[in-house]
């Protein structure tokens, strides 16, 4: 996981593309592979496909990268968000004291956050400009 975090911090450049659907819709991961280029929902989508291939499922998390944009009062909604970042099942009985932006979720059990848009944190914290902050969790079978 270490070794494709960062591969996508410092190999996968980040370029904003919000031309017509590319603001919503990511690119295929073997696109962004090929170009070694992509947004936040291309560099999640690359990274998710590639921890995939060794056997470990991610999902996008949708959220605001302004802290307190939502709230739990707010409900979500399309404008809300502007950043996606993952969240990785981490294996069971994985213990590793460096992978602190971690929370147990009830049903998809310990996952850990991860911005592969930044490389200036390392693999297993998230920035402060996304801690104590509110975000949507897409699966294939629901939002959460």
């Amino acid at each position: 996981m270490r070794s494709l975090a960062d591969f996508m911090q410092h190999d996968i450049r980040y370029v904003g593309i919000e031309l017509g659907i590319g603001g919503w819709q990511p690119h295929p991961a073997a696109e962004v592979f090929s170009h070694r280029y992509g947004d936040c929902k291309d560099k999640a989508t690359l990274m998710a496909a590639m921890l995939h291939e060794i056997g470990i499922e991610a999902d996008y998390v949708v959220i605001n990268s302004e802290r307190g944009s939502v709230t739990p009062e707010v409900p979500a909604h399309l404008t809300a968000f502007d950043h996606v970042v993952l969240a990785i099942k981490l294996p069971d009985g994985l213990t590793d004291p460096s992978l602190i932006a971690t929370m147990q979720h009830p049903k998809l059990g310990r996952i850990l956050f991860f911005d592969p848009t930044n490389e200036l944190i390392p693999f297993g914290q998230i920035g402060g400009y996304l801690q104590a902050n509110y975000g949507l969790l897409v699966t294939p079978d629901a939002a959460n």
